[in-house]
């Protein structure tokens, strides 16, 4: 996957600051970084291929107090 993120598609914020960005690639894959309340990056998760509404929903369940965080292999 490639390394330079291609376009920002969506950002969620859980109840205490902490982000999911959410970025899609020119390939049809995407990725999502999550920064904490201070901004600094603490993982990220590739998606190869998948959908951008299961990327879009898994972002979105980790707002919402899903806590673990398991890259999809």
């Amino acid at each position: 996957m490639s390394n330079a993120y291609n376009d920002l598609h969506v950002q969620v914020e859980d109840q205490h600051g902490a982000v999911a960005s959410v970025y899609t690639f020119l390939d049809g894959n995407s990725k999502i970084v999550y920064h904490d309340a201070n901004g600094h990056k603490f993982f990220e998760e590739d998606y190869a291929k998948f959908p951008i509404e299961t990327v879009e929903r898994h972002a979105v369940a980790w707002a919402t107090g899903k806590r673990q965080l398991v890259p999809i292999k």
